[in-house]
């Protein structure tokens, strides 16, 4: 015969088919002669059981996967002109996400307001040096207004033509860390950012770790 899984009572496992307990021979099937699902209060008395939850081999519930937010995507609503030899804060001042942290369209800064490691892609086009060859770019992720391990990038164009300058990377943030984009050329004169969308932006996520 089969029995029933929820049928089952905490601690117990009947034997099939009569057996005088330990001295039986005969015991219970798994693949055979249980049937339905083991009811969630035999796993740890069903403690933080729920729909997002899994029964770890360790023999505890825990939190399935996880999402990727906070999560930022910013754009400039307008070309920005960059004075030549001056860090010059990059003005994204629009967000396409901004989904579980704090952006201020004013100071163009993002606070996540959630400890962890974070993805970030950063690109500027526009003609931000004119003088092919001669000259850099530099771009840079600050937080609390000072450099990051990995957070800047030297270009140096081979022509005077609009390029991308672009940074890609993982930066780790606590609670109350808070990010700016910098920009800084060796031309003799003021350059210009151009503001399309798909070429100027900063996205920034947090890593699933």
């Amino acid at each position: 015969g089969t029995m029933n899984a929820s049928a089952i009572t905490a601690g117990t496992l009947p034997i099939a088919r009569g057996g005088t307990g330990s001295s039986s021979t005969t015991f219970v099937n798994a693949a055979t002669n249980i049937t339905g699902n083991l009811p969630v209060a035999n796993l740890n008395g069903g403690s933080s059981a729920s729909s997002s939850t899994f029964w770890r081999g360790d023999g505890a519930w825990a939190s399935a996967g996880g999402a990727n937010t906070p999560v930022l995507w910013a754009f400039q609503g307008s070309a920005q002109s960059i004075p030549p030899d001056t860090d010059t804060k990059i003005t994204f001042n629009n967000t396409l996400l901004n989904t579980g942290g704090t952006f201020n369209t004013g100071t163009y800064r993002w606070t996540p307001s959630s400890a962890g490691y974070y993805q970030f892609n950063i690109a500027i086009f526009g003609r931000t040096v004119s003088d092919a060859g001669g000259e850099y770019t530099d771009l840079r992720l600050m937080r609390n207004n000072s450099t990051t391990y990995g957070g800047s990038a030297r270009f140096r164009p081979s022509t005077d033509i609009n390029q991308t300058v672009a940074l890609s990377g993982i930066v780790y943030a606590d609670g109350d860390d808070y990010f700016e984009v910098f920009l800084r050329h060796g031309n003799d004169s003021t350059q210009s950012t151009d503001n399309n969308i798909d070429y100027t932006f900063w996205q920034m996520y947090k890593l699933i770790t």
